[in-house]
């Protein structure tokens, strides 16, 4: 068992788990601060004549807009 443990680098596997960890937090946090700034319902779909999609601030958070 030893011998996996010295084959592992720690700082990469490290890396590879936290960043985007931390990176889905910052964008969390961003759009928590721009959420008083956003109308509710949140526009997700647009045609010629304007918005023709909405969708809760909580949904486009979660899953995104496209």
């Amino acid at each position: 068992m030893g011998k996996f443990r010295e084959s592992m680098d720690a700082k990469a596997l490290r890396f590879a788990v936290g960043f985007p960890v931390l990176l889905a937090a910052a964008f969390t946090v961003c759009a928590l601060l721009l959420r008083a700034d956003l109308p509710e319902p949140l526009a997700v779909q647009w045609s010629e004549a304007g918005a023709s999609g909405f969708a809760p601030f909580g949904a486009v958070v979660g899953f995104g807009a496209g």
